[in-house]
């Protein structure tokens, strides 16, 4: 099973929980630029087996994104290193996702270029979940509004399940264990 878990700013799983999801799945980790050498290190020691590889991910907006309103986090439209992730999950290795801070946007005439603007972390991580055909999105930490938006709109594209906050470190928990796996969000 490919799992992709989204950690927030506060973290949400101790490291043995994703250690033990990483000996049993391919498991890739989306996060913020806080916990990233700590969160490396952790799973390296705890996996010296397995390849574990930090990739800094970077969010392209769409072009109306480029200039948002301060306050306004743009919604993400693409990931940058989307084949190079693919194919360090598919020689097995454990990614480490930092989602860039500063996010991209396509110009007039096709070249990327670096915008200010707020990127939602949640969305990203969805977007992340989706296009690396996750079977299940977890996303721990708060179950803000923003983390329930976003695992709900990666069942609605996926029919596959979702969970926020303390259900989905219980499905990663089921997952280890083999047990059904439960999630608030089910595809419709």
């Amino acid at each position: 099973m490919r799992i992709l878990v989204s950690l927030g700013a506060e973290g949400g799983a101790n490291d043995a929980v994703l250690a033990s999801l990483a000996r049993e799945h391919e498991l890739i980790v989306s996060h913020g630029p806080d916990r990233f050498e700590a969160l490396g290190l952790s799973l390296r020691n705890a996996l010296p087996e397995r390849d574990v590889v930090d990739v800094l991910a970077h969010v392209v907006l769409g072009a109306e994104d480029g200039a948002v309103a301060d306050g306004d986090a743009a919604e993400p439209r693409a990931i940058v290193e989307l084949r190079s992730l693919r194919a360090l999950i598919e020689a097995g290795s454990l990614v480490i996702c930092e989602i860039a801070p500063r996010p991209l946007a396509v110009d007039g005439i096709g070249e990327m270029r670096p915008v200010e603007a707020d990127v939602d972390a949640d969305l990203a991580a969805a977007l992340l979940a989706r296009r690396l055909d996750a079977d299940l999105f977890l996303l721990l930490g708060d179950g803000a509004e923003g983390r329930s938006r976003a695992a709900e709109r990666f069942a609605a594209a996926t029919g596959r399940r979702a969970a926020v906050g303390a259900p989905a470190l219980a499905a990663g928990l089921a997952a280890v264990d083999g047990s059904a796996v439960p999630g608030r969000y089910a595809p419709a």
